[in-house]
Formats: C-alpha cells, sequence, structure tokens
C-alpha cells in the first residue's frame, strides 16, 4: 500500500494529489464498523489463515470402549481405543471494486476538497455484508449458492426442538401466552445438555428480529411484572448472551421463523477467515482509476453439531 505509483493521464501536481487522497480512501474502510451486521459476532473468528490458504482440514477424535470390573488380575481387559473422522472446507474468494474518474480527481482540486471516500466504504461494506452471510447462512445466504458453505443458522446434524401447539392450536409465539413462550425458550436451550448427558450446555440465544418486541415488551402476568425475556433469563441458568437477527425470520432452509441456541465457544463453532477485505493496487482503465478488492473466507464450521439446537415456526 506505501508503492507510489504514477498515472499517465495526471500531470505531477495531480498525480501527487490522487496518489495522497488514496492512502486515506484505503485506510477508511478498515475504520467503519457496522453494527448491524453480527456475524463476526455471534460467530467466533479466532484465526486469519494465509491469503493463499485453498482448504482447512479438521480433525475430530472420540474414544471407544469401557474398562470393566474383574476379580482376575490374569484376565485380559478389555481393549479400550480411539476413533475419529476430518473433515475439509474450501475456501472462496469474493470480489468487488470501486472507480474514481479523472474529473472527479480535477473536481476535488479545484475545489480544494478531499476526494469522496463513501465509494470506497460502500465497496468494502458490499464484503461485509457478504461475509455476513456466509458465516450465519451459509450457501443460503444471497449471492453465494453453490459456494459448499455452512452458517451458524443452517447447519446439519443439530439437534431439532419440535415445537409444540400451543392453547390457541398454534406453534407460533405470537399466539402463545407468555408462560408458552418461556416454556419453548427453556426446552430448547436445555435439550442439547439434555439429550448429551450434560455434555452439551448452550449459553447464546439467537432470536428472530421480528420476536423482539413479543419477548422485550410482553408482561408475564399473573402478578409477574418481569417482561419475557427477562423471565427468561432469571429462571434459565445457562444463557448469558441473548440476540437478534432479521435472518432468522425467514429463509428457503427453514419453515417459518427459527431461533437458535448454541455454545458460542470456538472449540464449538468458528468462522474461517482469511481476510475480510484485501486491496488491489489502484489500475488506470481508460479515465477511470479502479481499486479492486476481495475477501476470502470458508465459510462456518462446527465440529460438534449437537452443540446447536433449532427451534422453527415460533
Amino acid at each position: 500500500m506505501g508503492t507510489k505509483q504514477h498515472f499517465q493521464k495526471l500531470d505531477a501536481a495531480e498525480n501527487a494529489f490522487f496518489s495522497r487522497e488514496l492512502e486515506v480512501i484505503r485506510a477508511t474502510p478498515y475504520e467503519v464498523q457496522y453494527a448491524e451486521l453480527k456475524g463476526m459476532q455471534l460467530v467466533p473468528c479466532p484465526q486469519r489463515f494465509p491469503l493463499g490458504t485453498q482448504e482447512y482440514t479438521y480433525r475430530v477424535f472420540d474414544q471407544v470402549g469401557r474398562a470393566a470390573v474383574s476379580s482376575d488380575a490374569s484376565d485380559k481387559g478389555p481393549r479400550v481405543d480411539i476413533k475419529g473422522f476430518e473433515s475439509t472446507v474450501k475456501f472462496k474468494t469474493l470480489k468487488d471494486s470501486f472507480g474514481i474518474s479523472y474529473e472527479e480527481i480535477q473536481a476535488a482540486m479545484l475545489a480544494n476538497r478531499n476526494l469522496d471516500a463513501r465509494k470506497a466504504k460502500a465497496c468494502a461494506k458490499a464484503l461485509a455484508v457478504m461475509i455476513d452471510d456466509a458465516l450465519l447462512l451459509g450457501a443460503n445466504g444471497t449471492g453465494l449458492e453453490g459456494t459448499g458453505f455452512t452458517g451458524l443458522f443452517t447447519l446439519s446434524g443439530t439437534e431439532v426442538y419440535s415445537t409444540p401447539v400451543g392453547l390457541s392450536g398454534s406453534k407460533a409465539w405470537t399466539a402463545k401466552t407468555p408462560d408458552e413462550v418461556v416454556a419453548d425458550m427453556h426446552g430448547m436451550v436445555f435439550q442439547a445438555e439434555s439429550n448429551s448427558k450434560g455434555v452439551e450446555r448452550c449459553n447464546t440465544l439467537v432470536l428472530p428480529l421480528s420476536r423482539k418486541g413479543l419477548v422485550t415488551g410482553t408482561r408475564m402476568g399473573d402478578g409477574i411484572s418481569d417482561t419475557i425475556l427477562k423471565h427468561f433469563l432469571d429462571t434459565n441458568g445457562s444463557i448469558t448472551q441473548v440476540e437478534f437477527s432479521p435472518k432468522l425470520d425467514s429463509n428457503s432452509a427453514w419453515t417459518g421463523a427459527r431461533a437458535v441456541a448454541y455454545n458460542k465457544s470456538p472449540d464449538k463453532i468458528e468462522g474461517i477467515i482469511a481476510t475480510e477485505l484485501f486491496q488491489l493496487p489502484t489500475q488506470e482503465e481508460g479515465y477511470e482509476f479502479i481499486t479492486h478488492c476481495m475477501a476470502r473466507l470458508a465459510g462456518t464450521i462446527c465440529p460438534f453439531p449437537k452443540s446447536v439446537v433449532y427451534a422453527s415456526e415460533i
């Protein structure tokens, strides 16, 4: 990024101005924060891989066999061994670009103002939006079809909580009583722990954004002034974080709205990212100066899918 570049269509003053402005534009995307994108908040991404990484393979091992009681020391003990499997995910490249015209450079110089950095910000955000989809929705995200990615919300082999029908005859929380909604929240959270005999324990719950008003604004009633969400958190004991995502409201991967309970630990789930934003040297193309940008990742991996619980049609 520190390499000085010269462009044939610019005179010395214009070239110096443009080169200086490019340094500002290139630095800006790294400083922009997008609070509405929660993929990297919900999926731990503790490490960065070399940019040229093509595949990432992880291995999971388990033990087989049990010890036995014996009254004779000469008897052979039962055989205990280990078994394992490995899984490989492939890195894909996301690309976009932005351009600044010769006229824009001249106009900025004439007006003695900086070049508009919004193009660079838009370019960075476009990549950030796709990374967010990749981490949360995988191949079900917009434009990610065929990548083979899996996301936090679209894993396979997970626990599935069968949402029961309420007194109203509907599974939807909007038609259920506060007690029924809380029972569903507890039920899905404790399913992983119960079915794993205490091995798995969820600590994070993600709900559809469309249900935020319901759980944060509806009181329990019957003398309890707490909202549904506060009552749930006070009585659950496992969940330490509740988040909301519009990406859970609807998707072709499930029916209705979906909730997700999981253990937000990199030992259980991890986003595989090489780079969130890499900018190539600016190229002169006709009467524009184009900067090509890229991101590189392999989606989300979950070696222990039984640590994740999905509840749909809520």
